[in-house]
């Protein structure tokens, strides 16, 4: 057979595949949707540290710092307990 008539040998996978977005290629080719989603995710976290640090003081019945209510306010999912009933 001639060498033209061959296949060519199929390449080895990769071990780790990363998403097509997520390669250099990419990455460099589309600098304004990487600098908005880091731009959105700064904003983002920043707000959640923001609140959750205004209610840094939440206490809980025994004393202890409430990290599930200070996230939660952070977050802006607010929990309305109620004494009694």
């Amino acid at each position: 057979m001639d060498a033209w008539l061959v296949p060519p040998l199929p390449r080895p996978k990769p071990l780790i595949s990363l998403p097509q977005w997520m390669t250099m290629q990419y990455l460099s080719n589309h600098p304004q949707d990487v600098f908005f989603t880091t731009f959105l995710f700064i904003t983002i976290l920043s707000l959640f540290l923001i609140r959750g640090l205004q209610h840094i003081d939440m206490v809980g019945t025994d004393g202890t710092r409430c990290w599930p209510i200070i996230i939660a306010k952070g977050s802006g999912k607010q929990f309305h307990f109620r004494k009694g009933k």
